[in-house]
């Protein structure tokens, strides 16, 4: 119809709101609006360009513009919006990404009147599906604890409040500034998944409604989440994906910047060594943070009473000794008094993750990588060593026992009955296995000729 009213263009990609007017309302007054329109989709378009870029945090720009392209659109539907999955190892920037993308979203809505609520939810701490729905209840009917005395079907409120958008008292206009959108952050959603995935469903099946107004952000350190859902849980969750990998060593100077540690402090070793060990298995950026500041601690304390040796930059033996002071002297003692089997089969599982992108690996491809490993080593005989290594089956089982019951590494899928189909989580940090091995002079060429390998 607008097309005809004078030849006005119209972009098809573009959505508008029409009103049809009775009485004087004319053709002159429509084609001003529909350009006001316009003009202010261009405005909002340089918006988002020119200045939402600055403010995202560094060397994760392409996955926070996604995230807010992601929230943006949502905010533009009432309902049947698909959730969004961001999977990563520990300490890529997940939950900061999110959280910086929301402030900016929030200081733009502060002017244009879009209202949306933010819940954010760590399984960690709620691994009840009771808990779970009790907290989103009480965040959308501004309940308190104490004010909750008879008991209440959860899930059926809340279905029945996503399904109509009815409130507690009734029904209540879509637009109404008490109905606004909920954006629900779900980190660790990992921990959520049992047997039955009640909650998985209930949750992922309000996104289909078409007045929910219910925006899905799930966060995990799995990277293949969707394989363990059901099939009905499955469909609901989307194909709506973001992947994380491990920063680089370059990225990680590049942060370390932004955070505000002083790099002119180190010498050029000592930021190698704390951002290699850290990029060597998963990239935890919080990990050489926690390192740097105390290297600086013990450097300063030492020019501050006067006892250091003439060391104007910190070097590399202030990092080995933050490593010491920080990390869990337990496991570290634990791993110096591992035979030489055990030591190798700890490292088979840390490079395997490692080369994976994952915090996980399965039992039977441990095995499987350290016997090709071995074999190798045994065949070329790269380092010279004394003897040829041999590992079987039975001696694995046993080594992997015995770490689990000393709590090194940990069952990630306790659901699998059959022991090779299990996947292996470390309990330990890198750096901590690193200073345990740094003077055993029998396994180091052997770890050595593992990388090289690998690498």
């Amino acid at each position: 119809i607008l097309k005809e009213i004078n030849n006005i263009k119209i972009d098809d990609d573009k959505k508008y709101e029409v009103k049809v007017f009775r009485g004087k309302e004319n053709k002159i007054n429509l084609f001003e609006k529909i350009n006001r329109m316009e003009k202010n989709v261009e405005k909002e378009k340089s918006i988002d360009e020119n200045e939402i870029n600055d403010s995202f945090l560094p060397c994760r720009i392409e996955e926070q513009i996604k995230i807010y392209n992601y929230i943006k659109n949502g905010l533009k539907t009432n309902g049947n919006y698909n959730s969004l999955y961001i999977g990563g190892m520990p300490g890529t920037g997940k939950t900061e990404s999110i959280k910086k993308v929301i402030e900016i979203i929030e200081k733009e809505n502060k002017y244009k009147g879009t209202k949306f609520r933010v819940l954010f939810i760590n399984c960690v701490n709620y691994q009840k599906t009771s808990k779970i729905l009790k907290l989103i209840y009480n965040f959308i009917f501004s309940s308190k604890k104490s004010t909750i005395k008879k008991k209440i079907n959860f899930s059926n409120i809340l279905n029945d409040f996503f399904s109509e958008r009815k409130s507690y008292n009734g029904n209540i206009n879509l637009n109404d500034p008490s109905n606004s959108h909920i954006l629900l952050i779900i980190d660790e959603i990992d921990y959520l998944i049992n047997k039955s995935q009640f909650l998985l469903y209930h949750i992922f099946n309000w996104t289909i409604y078409p007045y929910s107004k219910l925006i899905i952000i799930s966060i995990s350190n799995i990277l293949n989440l969707s394989n363990k859902l059901f099939p009905k849980i499955k469909s609901r969750f989307g194909q709506n994906r973001i992947m994380f990998k491990p920063y680089t060593k370059e990225q990680i100077r590049q942060i370390l910047n932004y955070k505000g540690i002083d790099l002119e402090k180190f010498d050029e070793d000592s930021l190698k060594l704390s951002s290699m060990k850290v990029a060597a298995v998963n990239g935890d950026l919080r990990r050489v943070i926690i390192i740097l500041n105390k290297a600086i601690e013990l450097f300063e304390n030492e020019i501050k009473y006067n006892i250091n040796e003439g060391n104007q930059l910190i070097n590399k033996f202030y990092i080995i000794r933050a490593c010491n002071e920080l990390f869990d002297c337990k496991i570290i003692n634990a791993i110096k008094n591992f035979n030489i089997c055990e030591k190798i089969i700890l490292s088979s599982i840390l490079l395997k993750i490692s080369k994976n992108n994952n915090n996980s690996v399965k039992i039977e491809d441990i095995f499987n990588n350290l016997s090709i490993l071995i074999y190798k080593y045994n065949d070329f005989n790269y380092y010279k060593s004394n003897y040829d290594l041999d590992i079987n089956w039975d001696e694995f089982q046993k080594i992997i026992y015995n770490l689990l019951r000393i709590k090194i590494i940990e069952i990630r899928d306790k659901e699998f009955l059959n022991f090779k189909d299990n996947f292996i989580q470390i309990k330990f940090y890198v750096d901590e296995f690193m200073i345990a091995c740094e003077k055993d002079e029998e396994f180091n060429p052997i770890y050595k000729f593992l990388t090289d390998v690998l690498n």
